[in-house]
């Protein structure tokens, strides 16, 4: 549904949550599966977007554009049940944040332990492409790779590479954008995604431990404190992480 095709749309200085529930009218009109809106957190920051039906812009790539950029709306697709009905409702949760952020002061809802892991449970470092790039160049031309003094672009570099020398990532982040000073939020907000590379870690457990139960005690989007010993690691380690996604089975 997410890649419907947007047709001609010109929205200026809008708050960006109202951009996206219009986004969102392409992949639920007449002939598709509804898509229920969840809006949580509102925002308050404005975006203006430029789409024209010939570019064949699809709702998906529409959406990732507007949280591209520093301070950009999340969304995230999901479903809800309605089991006195049977029926299952694919829902788009967005706003300025999904889930509970842990607050100043305070300790998050849940502590994963170590005796609450199961196999499969890690802490990877990955420097992959782009992870760890610590300049980012973003290109308003639909060919990253011009030279052209007229390519609209902009970019953003780490104060402190600690050591490392400089790694360059340059994308385009938004065929439509041509002003380089949006073209430097999205460089800003990749930059800050991308130059410590990425440390995902994997929890494992099981969803019946009190007090740590999915959709019950934690969700997406949501701090969750974590703590591993594993032989990989001389002394345990641990930390705040905010969980970007879950896998039932």
């Amino acid at each position: 549904l997410l890649r419907s095709i947007t047709s001609d749309i010109i929205l200026t200085a809008m708050n960006q949550d109202t951009i996206l529930a219009d986004l969102m009218a392409y992949a639920t009109g007449t002939w598709r599966i509804p898509i229920a809106l969840n809006h949580v957190a509102p925002s308050t920051q404005v975006q203006s977007v430029a789409y024209e039906a010939s570019s064949q812009t699809t709702v998906y790539a529409a959406l990732q554009a507007l949280s591209g950029v520093t301070g950009g709306p999340e969304w995230a697709m999901g479903w809800v049940w309605d089991l006195s009905a049977g029926t299952i409702t694919p829902t788009l949760t967005y706003g300025s944040r999904i889930g509970q952020p842990v607050s100043a002061g305070m300790m998050p809802n849940v502590t994963v332990e170590p005796q609450d892991m199961l196999a499969g449970s890690g802490l990877t470092e990955d420097y992959s492409s782009g992870q760890g790039a610590n300049l980012i160049v973003a290109y308003g031309s639909a060919d990253p790779d011009a030279t052209s003094t007229d390519v609209p672009m902009a970019s953003a570099q780490i104060d402190d590479t600690k050591g490392r020398p400089l790694w360059t990532y340059a994308y385009q982040p938004n065929s439509t954008v041509t002003d380089p000073a949006v073209l430097a939020t999205y460089a800003e907000a990749a930059l800050t995604t991308m130059n410590d590379g990425t440390q995902p870690v994997t929890l494992v457990i099981a969803n019946d431990i009190p007090g740590k139960r999915l959709g019950l005690d934690w969700g997406l989007g949501d701090d969750i404190v974590w703590a591993m010993s594993v032989p990989a690691f001389p002394s345990p380690v641990s930390g705040v992480a905010r969980c970007i996604g879950y896998q039932l089975t």
